[in-house]
């Protein structure tokens, strides 16, 4: 999902001191973890469903005393960092399936049970709009939670 928020915040201390204060930090929370990454100088991963690896990630960069970076949703990166033939050809036959799915089982039941093709065609369409709906806000929401739990861990360092 390309959906990503932008952080920018006035730090009160330099880009070494940062990096020692973020190697010494002890986070109180499960959300998050402090991480390495080599496209920016500050690494936060967040834990949004108590699993093993991130879902999520903020990647930032110090420049005169300010943090600017992004929060990305991992598989985003994953996709964006190695676009090969075989990842891209999951994806489509994976969205294909998807869609033919969320689309076509609805469209199929209603349309055996009415033979109105307009209302089967209709009622199909509307699951994949409410299934592409509830992605979208599930995503910003998880955005906006790793927004305010970015800002908090910066607050307590």
């Amino acid at each position: 999902m390309i959906i990503t928020e932008n952080i920018s915040l006035k730090l009160k201390y330099s880009k070494e001191e940062l990096h020692h204060k973020l190697e010494t930090a002890t986070v109180t929370n499960d959300f998050v973890r402090v991480s390495k990454n080599d496209e920016g100088d500050v690494c936060l991963e967040f834990n949004t469903n108590q699993k093993s690896d991130s879902a999520y990630i903020f990647i930032g960069n110090v420049e005169n005393d300010e943090l600017n970076g992004k929060i990305y949703n991992t598989d985003y990166l994953k996709i964006k960092s190695q676009p090969n033939k075989k990842n891209i050809i999951l994806w489509v036959l994976l969205l294909g399936f998807d869609v033919l799915f969320i689309f076509g089982v609805p469209c199929i039941a209603i349309y055996l049970t009415t033979r109105k093709t307009l209302i089967a065609l209709l009622c199909g369409f509307l699951a994949l709009l409410f299934v592409t709906g509830y992605y979208f806000l599930n995503e910003y929401y998880q955005i906006k939670k790793c927004k305010k739990e970015t800002l908090k861990f910066f607050e307590e360092l």
